[in-house]
């Protein structure tokens, strides 16, 4: 496993390499690598959909939630449906909207997982006061909002008709 060896002020870089890292242990815990087909993706959205079990919850709050472009979101989403972790349901009020629900194998798997999650989050927070971590999260806010806005204003200029805009 890679290390990151020197310190840089270039800031994207800086959470490219986090990123990589928690993807990495992610993807290198044994509750998941046990699971066939399954993520550390695939268990942040279970997570989510079991947070709002007995809520719709359709493709597009997905994406939302996760900065996700639509084409990426589907494949992910078809992929958990193939593997038995997601059904969409059509929902009465719009025969156009699909809702995604959690199987009971991927309620398991949540339970499984929720463990995993929590010492993953410890472990991101260890050595950080609860101050340190709120502005943490303000600034990876404020990052992320500039992001956004930033596609907003680009999808604006060049008038495009992506759906990700």
């Amino acid at each position: 496993m890679g290390c990151i060896e020197e310190k840089s002020n270039n800031l994207g870089m800086a959470l490219r390499n986090v990123n990589i890292l928690i993807k990495r242990r992610l993807e290198g815990l044994s509750t998941i690598k046990t699971i066939d087909n399954v993520t550390g993706t695939h268990g942040y959205i279970i997570g989510y959909l079991k947070s709002r079990e007995g809520q719709d919850v359709f493709q597009k709050d997905v994406e939302k939630r996760f900065s996700m472009r639509r084409s990426t979101a589907t494949a992910i989403l078809q992929l958990m449906e193939k593997n038995g972790l997601i059904v969409r349901e059509s929902v009465p009020y719009d025969a156009r909207l699909k809702r995604i629900v959690l199987t009971d194998k991927a309620k398991e798997l949540f339970y499984l997982l929720e463990e995993e999650f929590k010492r993953n989050e410890e472990l991101l927070k260890s050595g950080l006061t609860q101050e340190e971590i709120e502005t943490l999260l303000s600034l990876l806010y404020k990052v992320q909002s500039n992001l956004l806005d930033n596609a907003k204003k680009e999808c604006e200029r060049c008038k495009c008709k992506k759906q990700e805009c």
